[in-house]
């Protein structure tokens, strides 16, 4: 259980082994972090009543996909598979993926992140597997088809959050590269932001001055700089890595300016202008329900907050009302800039639709009000949001899918395995010790363990014989009893001081006990973070292992174990 504690504080049966991939699944909780994340995954009845559909496997397949069309048309399914054509794609394959979407009966898996650099972090790909997945076994188990849809948060104005990528060298020292922000480009949409050519070269060049030679390299640099060299935009370049990466597996991609989202975002805007607040009084309604059932809420509105976005040249700018009118507000600075009336805004959405944008509130209803899901694969963060908004899927009458809690992934290569056996742990072992258990548990394997082991055997027949003393002095006074704890306590702690100096100076004794500790614990929970927040499936998984990795991971991604899951890959 404190396996996903470590997970959270960062932020996060042992299954059929393999002859290429080994995957193991923790059965553990936290005890603090995300609440109604542990809940939904340990005691979803606890959580129920914030959700429409119960995520759990065996409830999955009884959620039957509407019986409405998608509001989909041939225009449309052209201009989903001319999205998803890239340089490498069979287009066969891509046109009976989206064809599939025609079919009411098509159980569409809906998951999406950001558009960051390299893919971002590992946990992104590991959501877009986990939808890739789980659309084979509904498909399978159901007989109905199924496709799995990334959604590309590219009109997401956050740059720091998507322009960077961090690796371990060849010496096992972590790196960190960032993309400049492009002039004039401040609070705008990521997405659409121009590729920095000799930046990303850059970034190859130092990757591969740091990285190792290895048989898949020249294959994974190559793909790089295709998709550099095919790409015009941050949001492209993703896509392109993306669907290298995965539309073999099955999975198709869609960004917010497909031409049916924004014409579904119309609907939802002109009820949001025409009803100014009555969106954000449905999810502070929602926000006390959580807070009374001990949760956290997510998203936190004020009264006066428009759950929309609009463009004002270029500057993605968040909304409000304030005396009749609506204030355009910088996201960065809070700078007012604009003021439009009711009026104004309705005018524009008319007019020019592509200037307006969802928010956390908005953007799933649009979604799926247009992909009709059955399921989302979601994160601790977009889980909690998912359970403010209930009430307004059945407002707009729109369907709400089962929000189904992602995979957390723990990939463990070979050299942090062989480490892991000088230290005389596993992976679980090592993410689940408190630190102070574990440094003994390493001191113990090495020159200093003998030492240790003789020291604990005397500790405790010392602490019998205090005990027998203690009990000799009470019989004697029982007025003394407190004395006798006290002088029994105070030598326990004593001893425990003594033996965590001891334990620290074999470790430092031990110099190759202590650099395997080093390598794992960077390669585990680098920085005290989760593994998948830190690391990118690039580099060093698929530059060590190659492109068979990515299957490997699929087939033995467990469905069936919400928790945190260990890969040991061989």
């Amino acid at each position: 259980m404190e396996l996903v504690e470590r997970f959270f504080e960062a932020a996060l049966d042992i299954t059929e082994r393999r002859p290429s991939l080994m995957t193991q699944e923790l059965d553990v909780i936290p005890a603090s972090g995300n609440r109604l994340w542990i809940d939904s995954v340990t005691d979803f009845h606890r959580v129920a009543p914030f959700f429409e559909h119960d995520h759990r496997l065996e409830a999955l397949g009884q959620v039957s996909p509407t019986e409405r069309h998608r509001p989909l048309s041939a225009s449309d399914m052209e201009a989903l598979v001319s999205f998803n054509i890239r340089p490498f794609s069979d287009a066969k394959v891509v046109r009976s993926l989206v064809e599939r979407l025609a079919d009411p009966e098509c159980q569409v898996i809906l998951t999406g992140q950001q558009a960051g650099l390299l893919l971002g972090p590992l946990y992104t790909v590991l959501k877009a597997m986990h939808a890739i997945r789980l659309a084979r076994h509904l498909e399978e188990t159901t007989g109905r088809p199924a496709v799995a849809i990334f959604w590309i948060a590219s009109e997401d104005h956050d740059f720091e959050e998507v322009n960077h990528v961090t690796w371990l060298d060849s010496a096992g020292q972590r790196r960190r590269f960032e993309l400049p922000l492009p002039a004039g480009y401040e609070g705008h949409s990521v997405g659409p932001m121009p590729l920095d050519c000799e930046a990303l070269e850059s970034l190859l060049d130092t990757l591969a001055k740091t990285t190792p030679e290895t048989e898949f390299r020249a294959l994974l640099f190559d793909a790089m700089r295709e998709s550099q060299n095919t790409s015009e935009a941050l949001g492209e370049l993703f896509l392109d890595q993306l669907l290298r990466l995965l539309q073999p597996q099955g999975l198709i991609a869609v960004d917010p300016w497909f031409a049916p989202i924004k014409e579904m975002l119309k609907r939802v805007c002109r009820w949001e202008i025409e009803n100014p607040g009555a969106s954000t009084a449905l999810v502070l309604e929602t926000s006390k329900r959580l807070q009374a059932a001990g949760y956290t809420p997510q998203i936190h509105r004020r009264e006066g907050d428009i759950n929309l976005f609009l463009f004002v040249e270029g500057v993605r700018c968040r909304l409000e009302t304030r005396d009749g009118d609506f204030l355009a507000l910088h996201p960065g600075s809070g700078e007012t800039l604009a003021r439009l009336s009711a009026r104004d805004l309705l005018e524009r959405l008319e007019s020019r639709p592509e200037l307006f944008s969802p928010n956390v509130v908005t953007k799933p209803l649009v979604r799926d009000a247009v992909f009709l899901p059955v399921a989302y694969v979601a994160g601790p963060g977009e889980m909690a949001y998912h359970a403010q908004l209930r009430a307004l899927y059945g407002h707009h009458g729109i369907a709400m899918p089962a929000i189904v809690p992602r995979v957390q992934g723990v990939l463990v290569s070979p050299p942090i395995q062989r480490a892991l056996r000088k230290l005389g742990l596993t992976a679980e072992e090592w993410l689940t010790m408190p630190s102070e258990r574990r440094s003994e548990h390493i001191a113990r394997q090495g020159i200093g363990g003998k030492a240790l082991e003789s020291f604990d055997a005397l500790r405790r027949s010392v602490s019998d014989r205090m005990s027998e003393l203690s009990e000799s002095i009470v019989s004697f006074d029982p007025g003394l009893r407190r004395s006798a704890e006290r002088a029994v306590r105070g030598l326990e702690g004593g001893l425990e001081r003594l033996a965590e100096q001891m334990t620290q100076s074999a470790q430092r004794r031990d110099e190759k006990l202590a650099t395997a500790a080093s390598r794992v614990e960077e390669a585990l929970t680098p920085g005290g973070q989760p593994q998948e927040r830190c690391d990118n499936l690039f580099i060093p998984h698929l530059l060590m292992h190659g492109p068979g990795l990515v299957e490997r991971l699929l087939s033995d991604l467990r469905l069936d174990a919400p928790g945190p899951q260990v890969f040991e890959i061989h």
